[in-house]
């Protein structure tokens, strides 16, 4: 008899916690939400279903740099800190976070896996954001797509801890 007691207490012991946990999970979106947006971040919601059918609407594919002339050099800034110069070349060429979806890769949360493009038009280089979760900035402005200038700063994500900044190659006298 008493082996059914402890029996029974268990089982409602075990069914409290599972459907605390799910309480636990279903607040924990509201919770995350919250804090990100104290932050100046969004929660991205978008399914991977969706992010592709975004990209093909408004990326075109990543080309090969070497059939393209330089444009300059982009500075990886973190906090400050530059962790990375990358040639930049007037081509297709996507940054984000995920090395399989990025020619320049930038390992920092707040950057999308796929998070801008850098792109030819008109024999000038441009950025285009490619519906990244924390948007690209200009002097606090959000960027959809803008002319890259000699000198340009870019911040990947509002509060400005990753910023691309774009230098011209001097012209190359023949």
């Amino acid at each position: 008899m008493q082996l059914n007691v402890y029996w029974i207490i268990a089982l409602v012991l075990l069914v409290g916690a599972i459907v605390g946990m799910g309480i636990l999970i279903r607040r924990r979106h509201s919770f995350y939400a919250e804090m990100d947006m104290e932050n100046d971040m969004e929660v991205d919601t978008t399914t991977e279903d969706e992010v592709q059918s975004e990209d093909e609407e408004d990326l075109v594919p990543e080309e090969d740099p070497a059939d393209h002339p330089v444009w300059g050099r982009v500075d990886i800034m973190v906090d400050g800190r530059r962790i990375s110069t990358q040639r930049v070349h007037l081509a297709t060429t996507t940054v984000g976070r995920d090395p399989g979806r990025a020619r320049i890769v930038i390992p920092e949360l707040i950057v999308s896996k796929r998070h801008c493009v850098l792109f030819e038009k008109a024999g000038k280089l441009w950025i285009r954001d490619a519906g990244s979760t924390n948007g690209v900035f200009r002097d606090g402005e959000p960027v959809r797509e803008a002319e890259v200038t000699h000198g340009s700063i870019y911040s990947l994500g509002r509060r400005g801890s990753v910023k691309l900044v774009f230098t011209t190659d001097p012209p190359q006298d023949n």
